[in-house]
């Protein structure tokens, strides 16, 4: 708007999924018993439409000090039809009982401001957001209708210093919401066999987190910081055995987690012919639920991890990169996990003035999955997730045209919060 950096930014987008899915389930008895399981077919239809539009004002009050306000709203329409049928007598028949028209709709509606002040070695912001939301779900099949409205502020703050022309010390504090996605809202239950199932939950509530971050960065890049985040209703993947003797995994809401610990990052570059970084994190998390299945849920873990990327080169001007990653355990909801690692490898050489590259890869030539345990209440199982992996993968690329054009800069759009929400878990 003017020289100054006055500046005023009007944002609206619209996006829209359309899902057609179709799954199906077969099961084999191999147990010897006379037993037959019917086929389940499910199919799920969806439509969701996002709708945002955000305006953003930035004032220079004067060389130090800059104001900046806004305001959003979105909403978000869902319509999702779960059908579900079973095999029996050759034909396939409707599960009244499984079967589930849903939709949620949901406005959120906010205002915010920043106060940001650079005054020879300090920085600082403070910030402070109110958001007013109602989302409503209604299940047309069972005609139950499920509302919630939230009100609340949101502040937030940071401070730092330099201590050298290399070091620098930063404190920084923020009060924040998550919103569950909204496929974890829809009450659709789908069998992956007999005795084990996922389902919605539309019942699912925000979590809100205290984050406090103590960091100290050298060259403007993290080198040493301390954490504690205590967050309500944290969200949560949990298990629960039904009347039917069947298992049920759903999100749910845990009481509260907390989380301090810290972490310590470095480079590579100190030593002759190598480059990268590294790092190690320590924390101890505790997550605490009171009415967990009807009883008192209350774990506390530690949890390291540690990852290392270097790169150097070898004869033939051959770039070359090795990297792992390893974390000793911790702890996911109700579920404990063991030690899991991951190694990997590069290597990669121009050709034609540096115009052509070719890139060879080795991705996960050692490797531990995630192995976890569920020891509570009723239920005792053991948890093994597998991923692709010893992946062998060639690239190769040439740059064509002006090589020293500008690119042009990311930007983050009005939607992009509700879009992660709606296409998460599809």
């Amino acid at each position: 708007m003017d020289t100054l950096g006055q500046k005023l930014e009007i944002d609206g987008n619209f996006a829209t999924f359309n899902r057609d899915a179709t799954s199906l389930v077969k099961t084999t008895n191999k147990t010897g018993d006379d037993v037959n399981f019917s086929d389940v077919r499910n199919e799920q239809p969806g439509d969701t439409k996002i709708y945002t539009a955000k305006v953003d004002y930035t004032k220079p009050l004067s060389k130090e000090v800059q104001l900046q306000f806004g305001g959003k709203f979105s909403r978000a329409d869902l319509d999702n039809d779960l059908q579900s049928f079973y095999f029996e007598d050759e034909v396939w028949k409707n599960n009244i009982f499984q079967s589930n028209h849903y939709l949620f709709e949901e406005d959120i509606a906010a205002v915010y401001s920043k106060l940001s002040f650079s005054v020879g070695k300090w920085e600082g912001t403070a910030g402070l957001r109110y958001e007013a939301s109602h989302s409503e779900g209604y299940s047309i099949t069972l005609d139950s209708t499920n509302t919630r409205d939230i009100n609340k502020l949101f502040p937030s703050a940071s401070l730092s210093r330099d201590l050298t022309d290399q070091l620098a010390l930063s404190l920084a504090y923020s009060y924040r919401i998550e919103r569950p996605q909204f496929y974890s809202l829809n009450p659709f239950v789908r069998y992956m066999d007999p005795f084990t199932l996922e389902r919605g939950n539309p019942l699912l509530r925000p979590e809100f987190s205290h984050s406090t971050k103590l960091s100290l960065a050298f060259e403007n890049q993290p080198f040493f910081s301390l954490e504690y985040v205590k967050t309500d209703n944290i969200i949560s993947l949990v298990t629960e055995q039904n009347e039917q003797f069947q298992t049920e995994a759903f999100d749910d809401n845990l009481d509260s987690y907390r989380k301090i610990g810290g972490s310590l990052f470095f480079p590579l570059s100190f030593i002759p012919g190598l480059d990268g970084y590294g790092g190690f994190m320590l924390y101890n998390e505790e997550y605490r639920d009171a009415t967990r299945a009807g009883n008192a849920y209350n774990s506390n873990r530690w949890n390291f991890t540690s990852f290392l990327q270097a790169n150097f080169k070898i004869p033939g001007e051959i770039k070359a990169e090795v990297s792992g990653w390893y974390t000793g355990g911790g702890q996911d909801g109700i579920i404990q996990y063991g030690p899991m690692y991951g190694v990997s490898a590069g290597l990669q050489r121009s050709f034609l003035d540096k115009k052509l590259d070719v890139s060879l890869s080795f991705d996960d030539i050692f490797n531990r999955f995630f192995h976890g345990k569920l020891a509570y209440d009723d239920l005792n199982a053991d948890i093994l997730s597998t991923w692709n992996n010893r992946i062998v993968s060639m690239r190769v690329s040439y740059k064509f045209g002006n090589q020293f054009m500008q690119k042009k800069k990311g930007r983050r759009n009005s939607a992009q919060e509700e879009v992660n929400r709606a296409s998460e878990g599809n």
